[in-house]
């Protein structure tokens, strides 16, 4: 096949591999899907894993938000009884990490980590990009890939 000639499909750079959209779309799909990895990784530097864990539990508020901007989904009252139950968890997470602790280092077990809101902001901003790619990729799914 000649790259040139046809019309219908992209090429992936320095290949003759087509592809239905322009390779930056699929580039940019690639870094939504890297990019929350990275930020939870690198959460884990400043917060505890618990922390970490209890607010990536936000990606579905993302997730629902995300699908009904994106792709007018409708949700239920059970949807949304759950989406508060992930949003208390949160609160109540920050909350206990920025608020002092008066509970006693073991060197075995520390319990202080560098920033923990900062820390804390990182998995929240991950959840969020978890949300977003998952929306965009079942849109791309749906709408953009049947073409």
């Amino acid at each position: 096949p000649n790259p040139v000639n046809d019309n219908c499909y992209h090429y992936l750079p320095l290949t003759s591999i087509r592809i239905r959209m322009p390779w930056r779309y699929y580039l940019l799909l690639s870094i939504l899907d890297v990019t929350p990895n990275y930020l939870t990784l690198l959460s884990l530097k400043h917060t505890s894993l618990t922390s970490s864990t209890l607010l990536g539990s936000l990606t579905a508020p993302s997730i629902m938000v995300s699908c009904h901007l994106l792709l007018k989904k409708v949700y239920r009252p059970a949807h949304f009884m759950g989406v508060a139950l992930c949003l208390v968890g949160g609160v109540l997470t920050i909350y206990t990490d920025t608020s002092p602790t008066t509970v006693d280092s073991s060197p075995l077990l520390p319990t202080s980590h560098s920033d923990p809101y900062y820390g804390d902001l990182l998995s929240i901003f991950a959840a969020v990009l978890y949300g977003l790619g998952d929306a965009v990729g079942e849109f791309w799914c749906g709408h953009v890939d049947r073409k």
